[in-house]
């Protein structure tokens, strides 16, 4: 499942808004991983977007490129990347090492419940800047959470090549 919402919403109402409503959500969706942050929200089928987005990838970090389509019959219980705020749920939760080693990553780790928790990397979403470093505490979780997330099959097209997404999926490891 997922949801957008425009960057005004961001802007108008504040992260402790989005923070909110995010968990609401989440206290009453079942989900084994989730994921809110900043995102491009786009057509990537049209001509040249893909190319042209994919450019803006590689430079922030913290920008999520959904494809729902292709993610919703591959992702199973893997998480799909680490984001803001990642929502993690059973079985990855209890391998992970539970909500306490989720602690030592250095973000807040909200519990909703025994077998789901959000873990909140900054005080409010970041783009990140590859010219900048990647924030620590986003490289720590992705660490962490490295043997359960998701690596996609094989890209839709030739933008981008398996190299290439492969690198964009682990861009807060490597």
């Amino acid at each position: 499942m997922g949801f957008w919402l425009p960057t005004e919403y961001l802007t108008e109402h504040g992260a402790e808004a989005l923070r909110e409503l995010v968990l609401e959500l989440g206290r009453e969706l079942p989900f084994n991983s989730g994921h809110a942050g900043l995102a491009f929200n786009c057509e990537l089928d049209l001509v040249g977007v893909e190319a042209e987005v994919w450019k803006w990838c590689h430079r922030y970090p913290g920008m999520d490129l959904p494809r729902m389509s292709r993610l919703a019959s591959q992702l199973g219980t893997k998480v799909s990347t680490v984001s803001w705020m990642t929502l993690l749920g059973e079985p990855v939760l209890s391998a992970a090492g539970g909500a306490a080693q989720l602690r030592s990553t250095g973000g807040a780790v909200l519990e909703l419940d025994s077998e789901r928790v959000a873990v909140v990397l900054t005080s409010e979403p970041k783009a990140g800047n590859k010219e900048h470093g990647v924030p620590a505490a986003y490289r720590k979780l992705a660490t962490t959470l490295e043997p359960w997330l998701f690596h996609e099959r094989q890209p839709a097209g030739a933008i981008p090549s398996s190299e290439e997404l492969r690198r964009w999926e682990r861009c807060f490891i490597d």
